[in-house]
Order: C-alpha cells, then structure tokens, then sequence
C-alpha cells in the first residue's frame, strides 16, 4: 500500500500504462495521416501484388482502413497471404480473446483481493491512511494475492478461475486446431502447393557412407516396403567449395560495387587519387598487425577474375565429380505418393525400419522448397552434425551464464524489496522510479531484440537445415529464454530473501522460529508481486514497438540516414525496393513471453491482464494490416508454424497452473482457524497441469495426424486439374540443384551514365560456364551443353524467388533516382539478367508488363502473359 507514486502501486502502473499507450497511438494516427498520400510504402502489395494476391483496395479517409481489416475474415484468405499468415493472426487472435475474457474475471478479482481482509473480517482493513480517508492509490501488494488472509476461503475463487482459465484456453486451442485442419486441406488444393516439385518429393538425411551410393540406397530403400513406389532417387552432392566461392563472389561484387560508385560519380573528371584499402592482417582487420594498402579496382578486379575461373572450372565438372553428401532426395509420382510414405517413415513404429542395420539413423521428413533449403547444412555428414550440436549447446550454455550476469544486475536494479535502492531514502525518487520502471525493461528489450541474431547463429551451426527450420528453432530457444529470464528474476528474489533474513543465522547456529519462515514466504510473495511492475512495463513496450512498426519507423529513418549521409549503389537500392518479408520469428517471440507473463500473474497480480490484453489486441491492429498490405511470407510452409506455436502456448498453461499452485500454497502456508479446509483449494489446483499435459497428447496423437499430410483419398482429379503440365516430364535432376552450381554470377552494377566507362576498368573473362569450356576444352562442349540444358530449369526457379516483387516501377523512376541519390538513370533489373530470352523465362511462369518503351522486371510467379 502507498499514499506517494511509486514504481508499485496503481498510478504508476497507470502512468506507464498511459506514456506507452500514448506513444502507440501517436504512431497510429501519424499512419493514418501518412497512408493516403503514401502509397508506395504504406500499401505496396495493392499497387505490386499479382491480382489474385491483391487485397481490397483501401478508402482514403483517416481511418478507413481499421474498418477494412475488422472486416476481413482471416479463414478466407488463405490464396493472399498465405497460411503461416493466417495462422500467425489467428494465433494472435486467440491471445486478444484469451486474455480479454480473462480481463472480465480479472478486475472484479482485484477488488476482491483490495477488500479482502474486510471480507473476512480479520485484522484493520487496510484500505484507509492514518487519517481515515480511503487510499485511492493502493500498492500492487494490496491489489494481489497476497492481500488475502492466510487459509482464506477466499482461494477457492482462484482454484475456480484457474479451472475456468485452463479450460478455456484448451477450448479456444481445439477450436483453432479444428480451423487448422480445414485449412491444410484446402492449401493442399492451392495451385502453388500443387505446383511445387519438392512437395512430391521426400529428402532423407543423415545418410550413413554405406548409403552414399545410388544402388545401395535403393535397396535400403526397397527394405522399407515403402507404400508408394518412388519415381528417382537423386543423391546430394557436397558443393561446399563451390558455394563459399560463390558467396565471396557477390561479397567482393558489393565491395567493388560502391568503390565504383564513388570513383565514377563524375566519369568525365575522375578524382586525381585512385581508392585504396586495407588488405589481411590480424583477422583481417583494416590490416591490422601485419595488413597491407592495396589499390582497390586492382585489387577487387583480379579477384573477381581470380574467383570466377575458379567458379566456372567447378561448374563445368559433371555432378558425378562431386562427393555424396549426407542427404538423398527421393521423388514420386504424385503429392499424394509423397505424403504416404513421409507419413509411413515418421510414424513412431516404423522408426525402427529406418535404422535396422545401420551405424546411424537416417531422419526423414518431406522435403522443403529449393530455396528454403539451407544446402551447406542438408547434407552434413552425420559426425560433423554431433560435433556440431555439442558445440552449439556450449555456446548456448555459454550465452545463458552471461544472460545469468546481465539479469541478476537488472534485478538488482529493478527490485524494490531486495535490490540495490531497497530501503535507500532514495527510494521513491523520479530517478529510481525511472531506472526500475523504464530503464531495467528498456535494457532488457534491447537484449532481447539481440538475442533473436545470436540464436539464429546458434541453430545454423547446430544443423538445421532449412531457412524456416531456423525461424521455428530459433523460436523455441526464445521462449526457453523468456522462461529463464523469468525463473532467474524469481530465483533471484528467492536467494536474495533467505541471504538477508536467515543467512547469518544459519551461519551462527541460531534456530529459526516456525513464524519467520511464514515471514519469509510472505516477504518472498511480496517480491513476486513487485516483481509484476518489472514484467508488465516489458510488456507494454510492446505498445510503442507496434505503434513504430505499422508507421515504417525503421524503413523510414534507414532510408533517411542513407540518402543524407551515405551513397549506395544501385543493387542496394534495388534491394530496399524490394516487398518486405514478413519476419515471423521474434513477433511470436514477443507475443509468446506477453502470454507467458500474462498467464502466470493472471490470478496472483490481475491487474496486469488487461494490459496484456492490450497489447494482443494493438498487435492484432497493426500486424493484420501489415500482411495484407505490406509485408509477404518469404517461405510459404503451410501453416507448419502452428504446432510448434501449440506447443509452447501449452507450456504457457502449464506454467500460469504451476504459479497460481505456489501462490495459493504461500498465501495457504497453514490452515485455517476452522481446520486444514485452506489446503483443499491448492490441492483442486494441484491437478490441473497433469490435464493440459493429457490435453496435449490428446491433440498431438490424434487431432494433429488429421492434417499433418495429404490423405490417401486426396482429390486426384483436383491435383491433375492444377498441376502444371511440365511437371509430367521434370525430373529431380532438372529441379534439385544447389544454387551455387546454376545460379548467375552477379556482374557490376553501375548506373547508365558511368556504364561506358566501365569496361575500361572491368570486364569478365566469361560469359557463363559454356563460354568458359568453349574456351578451356572445347572438346566438352556439347556435353556442357547437356548438362546446362537441365540445370537451366532449376535457374528459372531461383529467378522467381529471388526476384519476385523486386523491381522499380518506370513510373516511380525519378522518385527512386531522387530517393537513391544517384540522380541518373538506373537499370530496372540486375545486369546480369540482360539478354536473357523473355520467352525463356516464360518456360517458368515469369512474366513482364510493358509500360510503353520500358519494362517492369518480374512482377511475380504464376502470372500469364496477356
């Protein structure tokens, strides 16, 4: 309880509350003023998207578009943003629904614990100050569980509530599965999911060296009795060579790239000194310790010719030279076939078949598309992948004790009770109150805004082996973090409290009287409760970053700062011309530590519910206008997010279950004075994790398997209808290539102006791979040929991911030349894309749209020329 605002009672949780609100809805409404007039960035996939892919277009009154999202129904959109979207802002949904109900039970919750020692008639009522007048600003303490006198019948509205809560959040989880079902098949109906090659296609790994022939998998294969017989079986191959050339290839093209730039800005009146730089040294360093000056258009053109002999010499060797890696892709005949056997193979009794007989276990799955698939990583052999997971688990032990130091010292500053300012006459100063309510969170978000980078480092090197795997594995490693960042803050108030109460004692030999260890219970719940303001203001950070997100504030102060302080070349200005990516992983991240958080002071400080409440539903505003306006999922995989999501929000309720259980048993430490009623309510709550836990298992062993693949009875005719006819003749050999050996070299992009003067400068000794074996053994070349004829299909794929929604509209053009501060005519596509076939291209679905004498490069896939 508190007369003076504090960091712990009512009007400060208001006054944060109102500051982060207050920020969140500045930015909206600079949005909605910004948006009509801003088209290009506030609504790109109306003016870019496919027409199929477009949304409604969108009035241009100040809030015209809050009535157009609340009217779109997320189920039926699957064929615009994609299912992993959908997902995503149902899940988002269910946490606005959740905690909105939650809110209902919450408030009346809170003035039941304010009242509650006059509702039991124990003690002085302490809602009145010193003066009889009634406390309108009370403390978190007294708003909480732990205002609840002991053994109180009072707990059994928390056991009730708990139950209710539980049993809720299963029903809406049943329902959004139930939703997921329908919605997996229809996706298996969707043209792009019928058209996709690799979902006909199975890829093992971990490949043990006696498979690592093409025979001897096939008879390990034929061992399997596989249930639907496979149409070829392609081995992978180990181009790592192949690929860290190609990857310092278009570094070093960068590098010279913005040397050029700024040497040919006047072409006519070339600066009088040539741009050097430092070379090697310690680690490379600016040629620290042993580095060299070096001219830099010498330097970066004799590499890039050095690179590319050495690229085009690989390239043109047949796939046979090249080792088998660890991986295998195996194809069929039809989705269905694939789906069959995927689901044979990873069925829980069929596991042992896979490794009978052999020194490893082969893991199956189907496959990820070509360009999600991470190839340095498919086909690591199964030692090196150990190695790797162990050093990837010292990593992540390494980063969990620093995060140890970093927390305990925002513990310590952020604590009330036990920190460093506890009982300071300080204390309740403006600074302190900043430190612990504004400073401690913004520390932490910063680390936590971090923290997504150093995972997704740690889950490339463990072996994952698809960009979206990880997206997913990253994600379960946040959320293990939040859980341990909130376990550290309450083992710390633990620690912290018993070291100051009974260390000494302990030490001397004293005896402790029974009642300071109740003492000690009640002073560590008080704690906890503080402990709330810590995690709440966390969460409402989320308020601002939402509100910066829909307003573009990232795009829109890079862009600012680069075209103020900086020149770039035209490859990166086409790169930030590029539709944005939607990036899953720490938008889930965010929302799954606000439901964590939420659920677990649910019943203890309810107060904080409805501020999460708020922030699931300001996420839900801005993230659903995002998607279906601005941002595209870059890797569609069918809404796979959803059951890792499931099973880490089952988690959530396990967890919010547990800590309710210890608050009732702290507040119930004895009985009450009637006898040991007050231990009937913890034991009611005692049970409820075992039910999610059966809940769990219930959806994964039965509910999930319903639309985890294609059933056997899938519409064929359907299938026929949609697929494209040339997937008939292709064959795993034309599509499952690893981009290092098809992909175009990058070659310098510069602007019109300065392109004449390019070629006195640089010039590449090579076309392309068959201009390098005219050149070196002509001899070979009409069996180059071949080869290239098949790889060339698997080009036409990569051309459309990596070029989809990237281009400059001719109409823009002075507006980009303006913005990229180039001030001349720039190239529509990358120059090594000039005087390739339009029909070529075609064969792909990759079309153009004229514009009078100019050409929009590629709009998107699966368009038809007119």
């Amino acid at each position: 309880m508190s007369e003076n605002n504090t960091a712990n009672d009512l009007a400060g949780l208001i006054t944060n509350l109102f500051i982060q609100l207050s920020i969140s809805s500045a930015c909206f409404v600079g949005f909605s003023v910004l948006r009509p007039t801003n088209k290009a960035t506030y609504e790109p996939k109306l003016k870019y998207a496919v027409e199929r892919k477009k949304p409604q277009p969108l009035t241009n009154t100040l809030f015209g578009w809050l009535k157009a999202i609340f009217e779109i129904e997320e189920v039926e959109t699957i064929d615009k943003i994609g299912l992993d979207a959908v997902m995503f802002l149902r899940y988002v949904s269910l946490g606005c629904r959740f905690f909105s109900y939650m809110t209902l039970c919450a408030i009346p919750l809170t003035i039941i614990h304010y009242f509650a020692p006059q509702i039991e008639r124990i003690g002085t009522a302490p809602i009145k100050s010193t003066n009889g007048t009634l406390i309108i600003n009370p403390s978190l303490a007294s708003l909480s569980i732990q205002n609840v006198p002991r053994g109180s019948n009072l707990l059994y509205i928390h056991s009730a509530l708990a139950y209710i809560f539980s049993f809720f959040a299963m029903y809406l989880m049943y329902c959004l599965w139930t939703e997921y079902i329908e919605m997996r098949k229809y996706y298996y109906t969707d043209p792009d999911f019928l058209n996709g090659i690799h979902n006909q296609t199975v890829v093992f790994t971990n490949i043990p060296d006696e498979l690592k022939t093409e025979g001897n998998f096939k008879s390990y294969l034929q061992g399997l009795h596989l249930e639907a017989t496979p149409k070829q079986v392609l081995l992978g191959r180990d181009y790592l060579e192949l690929s860290e050339l190609v990857k310092r290839h278009l570094l070093l093209t960068e590098k010279f790239e913005k040397v050029l730039i700024k040497y040919l800005k006047d072409p006519t009146n070339l600066p009088p000194k040539r741009p050097t730089h430092f070379e090697g040294g310690l680690f490379g360093v600016i040629g620290f310790l042993g580095g060299k000056k070096v001219d830099s258009i010498d330097f970066y053109r004799n590499e890039l010719l050095k690179l590319e002999r050495e690229i085009y010499k690989l390239r043109a060797q047949r796939d046979s030279d090249f080792k088998s890696d660890s991986s295998c892709f195996v194809g069929f005949n039809s989705i269905r076939d694939a789906h069959i056997v995927a689901k044979q193979l990873t069925h829980i009794f069929s596991r042992s078949d896979l490794y009978s007989n052999l020194k490893a276990s082969p893991n199956v799955r189907l496959s990820p598309s070509n360009d999600d698939i991470l190839w340095d990583n498919i086909g690591l052999a199964p030692k090196v992948k150990q190695t790797r997971k162990l050093i990837s688990l010292a990593l992540m032990i390494a980063v969990v004790i620093g995060w140890f130091s970093v927390q305990i010292f925002i513990s310590q500053i952020s604590d009330p009770v036990n920190g460093w300012f506890a009982g300071k006459s300080f204390s309740s100063s403006p600074i302190v109150i900043f430190v612990q309510s504004v400073m401690s969170p913004a520390l932490n978000a910063l680390l936590n805004t971090l923290l997504p980078f150093i995972l997704r480092i740690i889950a490339r090197l463990q072996g994952v082996n698809s960009e979206s795997g990880i997206e997913r594995s990253a994600t379960y490693k946040f959320f293990v973090f939040q859980v341990y960042q909130f376990l550290v803050k309450i083992g710390y108030t633990i620690t912290a409290t018993f070291w100051d109460k009974f260390w000494g004692n302990v030490a001397k030999g004293i005896p402790i009287p029974p009642e300071e260890y109740e003492a000690l219970l009640r002073n560590f719940a008080n704690s906890f409760v503080s402990s709330g303001v810590y995690f709440l203001t966390l969460i409402t950070t989320g308020y601002s970053f939402f509100g910066i997100e829909i307003l573009q504030g990232y795009p829109l102060v890079y862009g600012f700062v680069k075209r103020k302080f900086f020149s770039y070349t035209p490859r990166e200005a086409f790169r930030l011309h590029e539709t944005p990516k939607f990036n899953y992983m720490p938008i889930y991240g965010f929302l799954m530590m606000a439901f964590l958080l939420g659920a677990c002071y649910a019943l203890v400080t309810p107060i904080i519910v409805p501020a999460v409440a708020i922030s699931f539903f300001v996420a839900y505003m801005c993230m659903k206008y995002q998607l279906y306006y601005v941002y595209e999922t870059k890797t569609e995989t069918g809404g796979i997010w959803w059951p890792k999501v499931f099973n880490l929000t089952c988690a959530t309720i396990g967890f919010f279950q547990v800590t309710t259980f210890g608050a009732m048993v702290v507040v119930g430490v004895q009985s009450s004075p009637t006898g040991k009623q007050g231990n009937i309510p913890n034991v009611l709550v005692f049970f409820l994790p075992f039910m999610t836990a059966a809940f769990w298992f219930y959806i994964n062993s039965v509910v999930k398997p319903k639309g985890e693949f294609v059933d056997k009875d899938h519409n064929i005719m359907n299938e026929s209808l949609h697929v494209d006819e040339r997937l008939n003749s292709v064959v795993l050999k034309d599509r499952v290539f690893n981009p290092a050996v098809v992909k175009l070299l990058p070659k310098i992009w510069v602007t019109d102006r300065m392109k004449p003067f390019l070629t006195n400068i640089y010039v590449p000794e090579y076309k392309d791979v068959l201009d390098y074996v005219s050149k070196t053994d002509p001899s070979r070349l009409n069996q180059a040929k071949d080869q290239e004829k098949g790889r060339q299909q698997q080009f036409n794929s990569l051309l459309r991911h990596s070029y989809r929604n990237s281009f400059v509209d001719p109409k823009d053009k002075d507006v980009y030349s303006s913005a990229s501060g180039l001030q001349d005519d720039l190239y529509f596509k990358p120059p090594e894309m000039e005087g390739i076939d339009d029909g070529y291209l075609n064969e792909d679905s990759i079309t153009y749209e004229n514009d009078g004498a100019n050409e929009r490069w590629p709009l998107s896939p699966n368009t038809q020329k007119q």
